[in-house]
């Protein structure tokens, strides 16, 4: 599984006797997070990439963000600043716990975007409307809080729901988590 295979890569890391920050750049719920701060002490930089355009929205991506050890974080984020062509000019420190939920959610809510307007182009479907889907989306995406991402149907595929592989495992992760912290995500779920 996802996690024994960073554990095993993390006791490598430990083997080899390296000075060095470590960066973890991946997706892992707060629990494993924890697990493997047990393992060595690294920095967690959570990856906000697409399948298709990871290259490019490594470079231009909205956030960068770092959980972890504040001295270190800063180390990283210096880094990004000094070392790398990423565009994003604010970085945020946190705590991996914070981090790991941070990425959780911004998916976990794109995916519920999704989900809200496939069901809500079917009810324009179903009604007497006389708009055009991309008119009607025209119309609510000027609302500046609802933006204009993730309310394509059919998506970018041509088929309806979300393509790709974070959605689905990052949603049934999350959910995973709150059920074992004891709090029901109903909607999620």
């Amino acid at each position: 599984d996802h996690i024994s295979i960073l554990e095993n890569t993390f006791k490598e890391l430990i083997s080899f006797k390296i000075k060095s920050n470590i960066i973890l750049k991946s997706t892992v719920t707060p629990d494993n997070l924890q697990k493997l701060s047990k393992i060595l002490d690294f920095i967690y930089n959570p990856e906000f990439l697409r399948e298709k355009t990871a290259n490019i929205d490594f470079i231009n991506g909205e956030i960068i963000l770092f959980g972890g050890d504040n001295k270190l974080c800063k180390e990283a984020s210096n880094f990004y600043s000094d070392h790398t062509i990423c565009k994003q000019e604010e970085h945020f420190i946190t705590d991996k716990v914070t981090a790991s939920l941070v990425k959780y959610t911004i998916n976990s809510f794109l995916a519920t975007k999704v989900i809200f307007f496939n069901q809500l182009k079917s009810l324009l479907d179903y009604s007497d409307a006389d708009e055009s889907w991309e008119n009607f989306l025209k119309i609510i995406s000027s609302d500046n809080r609802i933006g204009n991402s993730h309310m394509d149907v059919p998506g970018h595929d041509g088929r309806k729901g979300f393509g790709g592989a974070c959605f689905p495992k990052d949603i049934s992760a999350l959910e995973s988590f709150s059920k074992d912290k004891g709090f029901d995500f109903s909607l999620i779920k």
